[in-house]
């Protein structure tokens, strides 16, 4: 299942070479909410992704589209602790700001017309047949 936020791009982290074939790159948005205040969201790109973030600048509108995803880890003192990361895959420049649509809100709904109210229909009443004399055949 995946995800979008539109917000400026407030923080653009450089690329980490974690390991020989792992490589990361954060980067955050603010996203203004309807309750008066503002979001900075995290976000990270992985390996080959870690480039998408190039074209933008600081300041910039951006849509994010993202996987959501979670783990679980054991500490050395045996207690399980969750992390949760947006894994982004998508950047895109954002449209107006007007109709940028912000973090965990769903797209307006096209009103739809009610419609007229349809004929009722009913099933016809079927007499079963007359039942047959019992026959004598022995097949």
């Amino acid at each position: 299942m995946n995800y979008t936020a539109t917000g400026r791009l407030a923080v653009k982290k450089d690329t980490l070479q974690r390991t020989a074939t792992f490589s990361v790159r954060e980067f955050v948005i603010e996203i203004s909410n309807d309750r008066g205040w503002t979001d900075f969201v995290q976000f990270q790109l992985t390996n080959n992704q870690c480039s998408l973030i190039d074209n933008f600048n600081v300041g910039d509108q951006i849509t994010v589209t993202f996987d959501l995803r979670g783990r679980k880890w054991t500490n050395p003192q045996g207690q399980e602790v969750y992390f949760n990361t947006l894994s982004a895959w998508r950047i895109d420049h954002a449209q107006a700001a007007a109709n940028a649509q912000p973090f965990n809100q769903a797209a307006p709904q096209p009103q739809v017309a009610p419609q007229a109210a349809q004929p009722q229909f009913t099933q016809p009443t079927v007499n079963p047949a007359p039942s047959a004399p019992e026959d004598d055949l022995p097949f």
